[in-house]
């Protein structure tokens, strides 16, 4: 096996092959495979290798090194951008790019249809539906327009809508209708 240490005598690199990094050239490691592994080529593979340092010749495994290295892989993860699963202007049913399993939550872009009212919303995947509202006031009336969205595999589907002059109902906003005055223009899927 060849590898190139960091700064900190951590193995920053390994291969079965010579490899070379900036200014840095491999050594020829020669010690014992490390336990829990068969071969080194096996090791190269699966272990988080940066958690190893070169102690007499031996690779040793350092469990604060690694609990570190996850700390900082889970904070950069934090930091991927969203994926684009919808993009466009429907009141009807969203069929996505991907299956909502693959990510923790979605975030909803909607409004009317001409943008000039625009709300979003965000939502666990693992939720069965989402409602859509978005008020506004018209010369003396004020509506609650509202559209409830089936999360499914791969589809946002309109299940209930509403759109209600609250001037006239003395109690509850109905949210009977199956179009939607609710114009969806973007879904985004995070990890």
């Amino acid at each position: 096996m060849k590898y190139i240490l960091d700064s900190n005598g951590y193995v920053e690199s390994a291969s079965c092959n010579p490899i070379s990094c900036d200014d840095k050239v491999s050594q020829e490691y020669k010690g014992t495979i490390p336990d829990g592994y068969e071969t080194l080529d096996e090791w190269i593979l699966y272990a988080n290798i940066r958690a190893y340092k070169i102690v007499n010749n031996n690779l040793v495994y350092d469990a604060a090194r690694d609990a570190e290295l996850q700390a900082e892989w889970e904070k950069a993860a934090q930091n991927i951008p969203p994926v684009v699963l919808f993009e466009g202007n429907t009141t009807g049913n969203i069929v996505l790019k991907d299956d909502l399993s693959n990510y923790s939550y979605i975030e909803i872009f909607y409004g009317n249809s001409d943008k000039t009212l625009c709300n979003n919303t965000k939502v666990f995947t693992d939720s069965l539906s989402v409602t859509l509202m978005v008020c506004v006031t018209t010369t003396g009336h004020f509506w609650i327009n509202s559209t409830e969205l089936l999360l499914e595999t791969n589809q946002l589907t309109v299940s209930r809508c509403g759109s209600n002059d609250v001037n006239n109902y003395a109690y509850a906003v109905i949210n009977a209708n199956t179009t939607s005055v609710i114009n969806v223009f973007k879904v985004l899927g995070y990890k």
